[in-house]
């Protein structure tokens, strides 16, 4: 006899499987920073994050404000500022969380197509969110598995569609060029730590030899 519990084992370990397939996407470390790329404990690279959203955040903020009482759009001080956050904000997370940003980021574009009035100037938001979309749609290139690469690019094709057909071939242009620098940094990446492997390798086997031979 079977125990009460068998029937529900296959639950749980296709969401363990699951959750364990999307978590190694994910988290996958940056890879080490070069000296120049650190000072003492602070990432230099999370802090040009950090300044460069605040930069697309003024500039997408005041851009988006004035087209916006150009047209004579219904957006309040409150929504131009709400949509500038919430396009700008993931670029916070790229360092930390490449899936999580992309996706945020991804989120927000199409979020902000579908709400803001089709007489507002599309470049006075756009300009900032896609700097913010382009980083992060490489780092997910440059440190997450292959699948979500390509998902990632899919997404970023429909997504464009969604927003403005007349936008769509240059998306597609600039999504393949993202990965394609992703792919290019990726290769690099593990050139380098197949031969920091193979010289571990050929230390530890030259301190053997030398301990045999004493």
């Amino acid at each position: 006899m079977n125990p009460p519990y068998a029937g529900n084992m296959s639950v749980p370990t296709l969401r363990s499987r699951v959750s364990a397939l999307v978590e190694a996407g994910v988290t996958r470390p940056a890879p080490p920073r070069a000296g120049w790329l650190r000072r003492r404990r602070v990432d230099l690279i999370f802090v040009f994050d950090l300044v460069l959203a605040l930069v697309c955040f003024l500039a997408t903020d005041h851009a988006l404000g004035n087209a916006a009482a150009r047209a004579g759009s219904p957006l309040s001080t409150e929504e131009v500022l709400l949509i500038s956050i919430v396009l700008c904000a993931p670029l916070v997370l790229r360092t930390r969380l490449p899936l999580t940003a992309w996706a945020a980021s991804a989120i927000a574009m199409i979020w902000v197509g579908l709400v803001v009035p089709d007489g507002t100037a599309m470049g006075a938001y756009l300009v900032g969110g896609a700097v913010v979309y382009i980083l992060c749609l490489y780092a997910v290139a440059a440190r997450c598995e292959i699948w979500v690469m390509v998902t990632a690019g899919v997404v970023t094709v429909v997504g464009s569609a969604a927003i403005s057909t007349t936008i769509t071939v240059t998306a597609v242009f600039v999504a393949a060029a993202t990965v394609l620098a992703g792919l290019i940094v990726r290769s690099r990446r593990g050139s380098r730590e197949q031969l920091a492997v193979a010289e571990r390798r050929h230390e530890g086997e030259r301190a053997l030899l030398a301990f045999l031979q004493q």
